[in-house]
């Protein structure tokens, strides 16, 4: 996985706004499971990573499922 990573340019970064990336997300069968800022997520995971992250509230992460088939 770290060689695919590697080769396809990691990190992959966007400039989406959230309302686009459901669009496109959308477009190609998938819908979005959930949509979190990395403040959020940093405070779930710990308060150290919380107080870290909570200037990066304008940086998201989407996490998309295949959309059932009669959904597309």
């Amino acid at each position: 996985m770290l060689v695919l990573s590697a080769r396809l340019g990691e990190p992959l970064r966007s400039t989406f706004r959230p309302e686009a990336m459901r669009a496109l997300l959308a477009e190609h069968g998938f819908e979005v499971a959930r949509d979190e800022d990395l403040s959020t997520i940093g405070r779930a995971l710990s308060p150290t990573n919380g107080k870290a992250t909570q200037a990066w509230k304008q940086m998201s992460v989407v996490t998309a499922v295949r959309a059932p088939a009669g959904a597309r």
